[in-house]
């Protein structure tokens, strides 16, 4: 028995051949949802056997680490906001808009937040809305913008627009964490192995190992 800790909305970013690696695990698993900083320090204090997180990238200094994979970020707006007739959003066209994000600040957000930071953007103006359906009612009643996952942006609801966000430093990015000298290191590789071969099926995302080869071509 493992036990899985997954960031907030995990679900609602991993292809959907990865959900169902991971249901066929059932009676393996334990699975906890937490913030991503939650995903981590449960990895680290050795409380989870290993973590799913999608977020921005970022460093884990405490655990052993495999990339997964990445995709592009996604904002979400009203079919009425200006930027609703973009084809495309830069970061300049985040400036003075209320974000919603999926869990505390900056953590999951690192790149997003240092960039907020040498632009001088007003930080305050976010807000931790980590479910996905109050994500879409807050943008529907009001003038804010959500960052989510390419597979939400697929099919989006009715009254909402997804943006691709043209920035790569503002991609998602899948990381399992875990720790090398457990007992249990042997069923969390095979574990590992088969969630990486199921984003190595899927178009819509980027694995690391494709990424790898593309800058040693370059």
């Amino acid at each position: 028995m493992l036990t899985l800790a997954v960031s907030t909305n995990l679900f609602a970013g991993i292809p959907s051949s990865t959900d169902e690696f991971i249901h066929s695990y059932s009676d393996k698993l334990r699975i906890r949802e937490c913030d991503c900083e939650k995903c981590y320090e449960l990895v680290h204090t050795e409380r989870a056997d290993l973590a799913i997180v999608m977020c921005m990238k970022r460093e884990f200094p405490e655990c052993n680490v495999r990339e997964i994979a990445s995709s592009r970020s996604y904002a979400v707006v009203n079919t009425n906001s200006p930027l609703a007739r973009k084809s495309h959003l830069s970061m300049m066209d985040l400036k003075g808009q209320e974000l919603l994000l999926m869990s505390k600040p900056p953590f999951q957000y690192e790149p997003l937040f240092s960039q907020m930071k040498d632009l001088r953007f007003n930080q305050n103006e976010v807000s931790v809305i980590t479910s996905t359906s109050s994500m879409v009612h807050m943008v529907r009643r009001y003038k804010v913008m959500g960052l989510v996952s390419r597979k939400f942006a697929i099919d989006p609801p009715k009254d909402i627009r997804t943006i691709p966000i043209d920035d790569p430093r503002l991609d998602w990015h899948f990381y399992v964490l875990f720790q090398m000298d457990v007992g249990k290191f042997a069923a969390i590789s095979k574990l590992i192995r088969g969630i990486q071969a199921t984003f190595e099926g899927d178009k819509d995302y980027v694995s690391a190992s494709e990424a790898a080869a593309s800058v040693v071509g370059y």
